[in-house]
């Protein structure tokens, strides 16, 4: 199977969002089956936040879905008092776009350096706050395009349950320690809508 690229230009802010433009290469792998593209660009924010600074360069990456679409997914320094984690549709393949550093190759990074989970949890819990704290709910991962634009991974496909997602990625031995991933990461997001 030959490689399917994909890639782009924008850079900028709309309407207090700020996005981040894919502008180099990433292509789907042989032999992999995935309905997930590389997005024109990445919006930063989750729905209602945003930040009192430019930290641009800390936008690592978004949620995208079989579609096309690409969601913002990190809170930020202004919102709501109770921040609201982003929402993802479900019924339909979702997975995670990540940008690599200038210099950066897509062999710096592997499957064992992403972990998953998805759980009906409620970050507002007081018991049972977190997806990563239900080992059951470990999802098998998969990264199905790379290039020098960046790296997907693949999260499977998702029913019609709510559910909390957390991503932790443990890149701090990738690519010799260059910023910005010297440190775990994680991403947390609800996929059709906030669990009870």
């Amino acid at each position: 199977m030959r490689p399917i690229l994909f890639g782009l230009l924008l850079i900028g802010c709309q309407s207090g969002q700020q996005y981040r433009a894919v502008s180099k290469p990433v292509a789907v792998l042989g032999g992999v089956h995935t309905g997930l593209r590389a997005p024109q660009s990445c919006p930063r924010f989750a729905p209602g936040h945003s930040d009192d600074d430019d930290e641009l360069q800390w936008v690592i990456g978004c949620g995208i879905d079989d579609t096309g679409a690409a969601y913002g997914l990190s809170t930020g320094d202004v919102g709501p008092d109770h921040p609201g984690l982003a929402v993802l549709p479900g019924q339909r393949e979702v997975g995670i776009f990540f940008f690599l550093p200038d210099g950066w190759t897509a062999n710096d990074v592997n499957d064992s350096k992403v972990h998953a989970w998805a759980a009906p949890t409620n970050v507002h819990s007081l018991w049972d706050c977190c997806a990563e704290d239900h080992a059951d709910g470990r999802l098998p991962l998969k990264i199905v395009a790379a290039g020098e634009g960046g790296f997907i991974v693949s999260l499977g496909e998702f029913d019609d349950r709510p559910l909390q997602v957390a991503i932790d990625m443990d890149l701090a031995n990738a690519a010799n320690g260059q910023e910005p991933f010297t440190i775990g990461y994680t991403y947390r997001f609800y996929v059709n809508g906030e669990p009870n």
